[in-house]
């Protein structure tokens, strides 16, 4: 009879909760045949975009002085090299190189060209009040990937700060703070990518201080070509949409497949009248057993007045209210609740020897 008893429950739950069932079932197929297609048929495209370089060049400044005065410090002749200050007196004239580096992996030569100039100026915070140049060196050269060019240059530190000074003494004094740089142009072309060129003015400044000067730090030195490149790659998919689409769309036409069998099979899933009447009168039994007891009532009990409970749950609400048990008879079929006055009955809907 329990498993009589489930498949009724079992059958009533499907019957009641059916049209639920089916909405989730049909979203939960739709769900996953959206994330199968999403995941291996149609898993759609992604472009990422990014900026390469095609080619460069990186530049370098190296500057030194020789003694040429005697002195108690230096030998005469001797190289000073890349000090951040040298003596005025004893090496006036610094020389300097200026190395460009051609870098590309595509391979094609450049041709470039380097121009040194030396130039004094007056600038406040966003102004230049004047400018002078002048032109040390140039050279021009053909580098394949990886080789340097490289541009010598000199001057006389002592001579350019007398130029300064004659300069500031024409124009009758100078607002803004005096500099002087040495300003090398790099111009260069190359057929990598398709071809393009570059210019850009490497700087180095030299700070004029009478008895001594000093070189600061360059500015500028390198430059890049680049090209934006953008990549279209197929979209790749987790193990949620990859493997849980399939899985959710096999459970879901699973689970559609089982709604359909359950409507055409032969028994029907809502229960008939007596049905759920086997199955109240089931549940109450079950609840109310405490109060049953099994016995053979005498013909003169059975000869009270008599009555009739709808269900077995209002028999038991009587038999409370009248501190009475209720008394299953097997052999009759029947239920009974006896009091002095009379007798209530109730017929189960089902055989009493079955149970």
């Amino acid at each position: 009879m329990r498993e009589d008893t489930l498949r009724l429950r079992l059958r009533a739950i499907l019957d009641a909760w059916l049209p639920v069932f089916a909405v989730v079932i049909v979203a939960f197929a739709a769900l996953g045949g959206w994330a199968t297609i999403g995941a291996h048929v149609n898993p759609g495209t992604v472009e990422t975009t990014e900026e390469a370089t095609v080619w460069g060049v990186e530049g370098s400044f190296d500057h030194s002085a020789t003694v040429q005065r005697e002195n108690p410090v230096f030998a005469t002749n001797t190289t000073l090299t890349n000090r951040s200050t040298y003596f005025t007196r004893v090496s006036p004239v610094l020389e300097g190189t200026f190395t460009a580096r051609y870098e590309t992996a595509a391979g094609e030569p450049a041709d470039g060209n380097l121009e040194a100039r030396l130039v004094h100026r007056a600038t406040g915070e966003e102004t230049v009040y004047w400018t002078k140049s002048r032109p040390l060196a140039e050279t021009d050269h053909t580098l394949e990937a990886g080789e340097t060019g490289r541009l010598a240059f000199s001057f006389n530190a002592s001579r350019e700060a007398d130029r300064r000074d004659n300069i500031t003494e024409a124009l009758g004094g100078s607002p803004g703070e005096l500099e002087t740089v040495i300003a090398v142009d790099v111009t260069t072309t190359s057929d990598a990518g398709g071809g393009s060129s570059l210019s850009y003015t490497a700087t180095l400044p030299v700070t004029l201080s009478g008895d001594t000067y000093s070189v600061g730090s360059p500015a500028q030195t390198g430059e890049e070509v680049t090209k934006t490149r953008t990549e279209t790659t197929t979209r790749e998919r987790g193990p949620l949409m990859g493997i849980g689409g399939p899985i959710a769309l096999l459970l879901g036409l699973g689970g559609i497949a089982g709604l359909g069998w359950l409507r055409q099979r032969e028994e029907p899933i809502g229960l008939t009248d007596t049905e759920r009447a086997v199955l109240t009168y089931r549940d109450q039994r079950q609840e109310y057993d405490e109060w049953v007891v099994r016995a053979t009532l005498p013909e003169a009990v059975l000869d009270k007045e008599t009555a009739t409970a709808d269900s077995f749950a209002d028999l038991v609400d009587f038999a409370i209210d009248s501190d009475t048990a209720v008394v299953e008879e097997p052999e009759r079929g029947q239920y009974y609740a006896v009091t002095p006055d009379l007798l209530v009955t109730y017929e189960p809907p089902e055989s009493l020897q079955d149970d």
